[in-house]
């Protein structure tokens, strides 16, 4: 297997539903951690630029808003990394290495598909022509701001460009449209899209140095469904005197 074809999910303990069911969520853009994720310039009519400078462009942001959590509402994001060895990823997102990741293979693309946003007229518009919609695409790092005169074409580079705090993830996303989630549940009054994960995309499951026995147990059951040859199964290592993560087979499972 071609490690470079790899894309990388960390994830909590608790979510080992991911093993045993074989489902990923897909998010709403405005329910990400990052609080500037895909917001862009709105710059207003001249004749009311005295007025939104007064202001503090507050009706401008306000429409940047709605349009990212109404018309981009129809759409959910995953996003994967490049990097399956990242101490900070692994702290944040795997509950400080008691969580497992995942490696998909990027080169079946198994998440491709539809990827629509709501509109007036037409309804709806059909996003799949843009990289980074119904298709896999690398986020850039940068303070590159994105502007756009009022009624004018949105900047959707802006929703694949954050700012460089967050480069240490090497960030791969995709849009789908959530209509299509192979399962939609409800948690605590909001409702998770869930997408199917197909068996041959799994390549590789990482459980956390200081994981549970469960998530060793739903890494290995993973292998047994799959085809050994095709999923790794390994298990972090904390080398203190190097400072790295190293990866270990568990079992003999490799």
């Amino acid at each position: 297997m071609d490690d470079r074809n790899l894309l990388y999910k960390y994830y909590p303990p608790e979510r080992i539903s991911v093993l045993d069911e074989h489902i990923v969520r897909f998010t709403p853009l405005h329910e990400l951690n990052d609080p500037y994720e895909g917001r862009f310039h709105l710059e207003p009519l001249e004749r009311e630029r005295d007025a939104a400078i007064a202001d503090g462009f507050r009706a401008e942001w306000a429409e940047v808003e709605v349009f990212i959590t109404h018309r981009m509402g129809a759409l959910g994001v995953l996003c994967l990394s490049k990097c399956p060895d990242s101490e900070l990823m692994w702290a944040h997102y795997a509950s400080n290495h008691s969580g497992f990741v995942i490696g998909i293979r990027s080169d079946l693309r198994p998440f491709d598909g539809p990827a629509h946003i709501w509109w007036d007229d037409p309804p709806e518009i059909d996003m799949t022509h843009i990289p980074g919609f119904g298709s896999f695409r690398d986020i850039k790092y940068g303070f590159e701001t994105y502007q756009v005169a009022y009624g004018r074409q949105i900047p959707f580079d802006a929703f694949f460009t954050k700012i460089p705090d967050w480069s240490y993830e090497k960030e791969v996303r995709i849009f789908r449209s959530l209509r299509d989630a192979s399962r939609i549940v409800e948690k605590d009054g909001a409702k998770l899209h869930l997408f199917e994960v197909p068996n041959k995309a799994f390549a590789r499951v990482i459980v956390g140095s200081s994981a549970p026995q469960s998530v060793n147990e739903a890494a290995l059951a993973l292998a047994r469904r799959t085809d050994r040859s095709q999923v790794s199964v390994e298990r972090a290592r904390i080398d203190n005197r190097a400072r790295r993560i190293l990866f270990e087979p568990i079992d003999g499972v490799t």
